[in-house]
């Protein structure tokens, strides 16, 4: 008699360790060979054997406590290999042609952080493969009142020990999904405002500008959305702590005076002209 492996997987790729639940999942691709880890919840259900059956917690060495059978390694095995398994132990002197159903009832072996700016910070499961705008959508989506450009996404991999951060700009990643590089287990996905300028008085839209190496005062007034017709282009002001500089937009403009480079904290000061 032949068996049939269930892998229970719902349309998303990751769950919450704890309350609140997180939102409607996003669609992703579905891992069908899921591999069982330590963690993880089995159900097992051997048909017209109810006794046998149950809900098995992958211990810590990987393996589960079966009836008749004794302990059996299942971490590092898909769910239809953990089926087969069962199949020839309890078909090996104890039950004729036995039909045994094992799905996946939580997921605990593949954690992944989100933190920051996001409704459900927390630990998740990963469930098969995700996305960085798949996790951020199950961990309840951004949740800033600001402008997008100003934060990014800090994705700390375990596998590259020290290495620095993975940075992505998260304006570009939930616009041109840019950077939407796949979460992996043991993943520390931290979304947070990266270094900024300030702009501020007659332009387009005052308030905080994304700060980059090599960012000069025209191209900050550009991103706040370019000088006003009443700005005073002949002296802007950059303020840098106590520093104050005085800059002609002007003269920089025609190719007459360098562009000032820009450090994080700046401030640009737009003011109004007279006339």
């Amino acid at each position: 008699m032949g068996f049939v492996a269930v892998v229970w997987l719902s349309p998303s790729a990751a769950s919450a360790q704890a309350p609140p639940p997180p939102p409607p999942a996003p669609a992703v691709e579905q891992d069908v060979a899921y591999t069982v880890g330590n963690g993880d919840t089995l159900t097992v259900r051997v048909y017209g054997e109810d006794r046998l059956g149950g809900i098995y917690v992958v211990g810590p060495k990987g393996a589960i406590d079966l009836p008749w059978v004794g302990r059996i390694t299942v971490a590092g095995k898909s769910v239809e290999d953990v089926s087969n398994r069962l199949i020839e132990l309890y078909g090996d002197g104890f039950l004729v042609d036995p039909e045994i159903f094992v799905e996946v009832k939580t997921f605990g072996s593949r954690p992944v952080q989100v933190l920051g700016a996001v409704a459900h910070q927390g630990t998740y499961h990963l469930r098969g493969k995700i996305d960085l705008i798949g996790v951020i959508a199950e961990a309840g989506g951004v949740k800033v009142d600001e402008n997008l450009a100003t934060y990014e996404v800090q994705v700390k991999r375990q596998r590259l020990g020290a290495v620095e951060p993975i940075t992505v700009s998260l304006d570009r990643l939930m616009n041109l999904g840019e950077g939407n590089i796949n979460v992996e287990p043991g993943d520390v996905v931290n979304i947070t405002r990266g270094k900024v300028v300030f702009v501020s008085g007659e332009v387009g839209r005052p308030g905080a500008v994304a700060w980059h190496a090599g960012m000069s005062v025209s191209q900050a007034i550009a991103a706040s959305g370019g000088a006003s017709s009443l700005a005073k282009l002949r002296k802007v002001v950059v303020m840098r702590g106590q520093q104050r500089m005085e800059v002609n937009l002007k003269n920089i403009h025609k190719g007459r005076e360098p562009d000032i480079l820009l450090h994080p904290d700046d401030q640009v000061l737009v003011d109004e002209s007279p006339i």
